[in-house]
């Protein structure tokens, strides 16, 4: 029983290896055929990952210095458990 429960997580486990080529300004990556990917793409391309685009409070400071932040991050951590179905 432990074999086939260990099978099933080594299947659903899917790793990239070696070093990525990424772009220090844009951090695309680019691939084997020397085309630039954006970072999304190319481990989506690779992995079963899917992304959810969000604004850590740094940046929200940096690009939103008007907006403050305290509410903004209590927002985020409330979103985060509900997603997880835990209560405040």
């Amino acid at each position: 029983m432990l074999s086939v429960v260990r099978k099933r997580a080594e299947d659903d486990v899917k790793v990239l290896h070696g070093l990525l080529p990424i772009c220090c300004y844009c951090k695309k990556i680019r691939d084997d055929t020397g085309y630039w990917q954006q970072v999304e793409r190319y481990i989506a391309a690779r992995s079963e990952a899917d992304f959810s685009h969000g604004m850590c409070p740094d940046c929200g400071v940096k690009h939103f210095p008007d907006i403050k932040t305290e509410p903004l991050r209590n927002a985020a951590i409330r979103h985060s458990l509900e997603v997880f179905g835990k209560q405040q």
